[in-house]
């Protein structure tokens, strides 16, 4: 009975241990949120963070948006394949934010997911602009491997994935940070930073849309069309998100992971 007690004394105490340092990051959260300097009412963080997914947005909408005519003209693909591997494409990128909610929620934290994530995506649309330039094989010597892929696409196929992983990890996790930056008491502003955030989307995903194709239409490197040019300038807007994000980073307020619900049942189910 004694070492029964003394087992449940120890929890008791680890409990409340861990109960205080709860309540210290929730004390020093709390703080920074009060402290934090405010432009128009809001934190100074909120239009950091609102570049960066417009910029984000042009950057998906942009490049998606030429995607299977680059794949048909460019890299000779048919009607077909084109659409199986765009599909899978889009498919990948919405099912890649389960993985990065996890990472956020259960390890990384929002802020270094979408820092380490964004780099991600500045890769892959790096390997997508430079990959378009010209033919990296001869027309003559294009030799089938046994998956069936052309050896001249292996840059774009490969820049799809890891588009797909990157903006995966962005998705479910800017919006939320934003939010994580205000005081309960602000809940109208909180509402307002929202409707400028989806707004942020709207014109990000118009404008790529529609300059997008004018870009490819334009003649360069010999060719009638300009693909290195349609996909260069959505990664220029990426690394430009990229670089809004980090130039706040003092500023952030930054709440530590807390676990994810499907981690949780997973857990349970186990």
């Amino acid at each position: 009975l004694y070492q029964d007690y003394l087992t449940h004394d120890a929890d008791l105490s680890n409990e409340n241990a861990i109960a205080e340092a709860k309540d210290d990051v929730h004390d020093e959260i709390l703080l920074k949120r009060q402290l934090v300097k405010k432009v128009f009412g809001y934190p100074i963080t909120i239009p950091f963070i609102i570049s960066d997914e417009f910029c984000e947005r042009f950057c998906y909408y942009g490049m998606r948006t030429i995607l299977t005519i680059y794949m048909t003209e460019k890299l000779m693909m048919s009607d077909n394949d084109a659409t199986i591997w765009y599909h899978e494409y889009v498919a990948l990128c919405y099912t890649t934010p389960l993985l990065g909610a996890i990472v956020a929620d259960v390890f990384l934290g929002k802020y270094l997911t979408i820092l380490i994530l964004s780099v991600v995506y500045c890769i892959g649309n790096t390997l997508m602009a430079v990959t378009a330039i010209g033919r990296w094989f001869p027309a003559d010597d294009v030799i089938k491997d046994q998956t069936d892929i052309q050896p001249q696409m292996w840059g774009p196929l490969l820049a799809l994935q890891i588009i797909a992983l990157g903006t995966g990890g962005i998705k479910p996790c800017i919006a939320s940070f934003g939010g994580d930056q205000f005081l309960e008491s602000e809940s109208g502003k909180l509402q307002q930073y929202f409707s400028m955030f989806y707004f942020s989307i709207n014109v990000g995903s118009t404008l790529a849309t529609l300059l997008t194709p004018e870009l490819r239409s334009l003649s360069c490197m010999g060719e009638y069309t300009c693909f290195p040019i349609a996909f260069g300038v959505p990664a220029i807007f990426m690394v430009l998100a990229l670089v809004a994000f980090v130039l706040a980073s003092s500023w952030y307020v930054n709440v530590p992971p807390q676990g994810n619900p499907i981690v949780d049942v997973a857990k349970v189910s186990w």
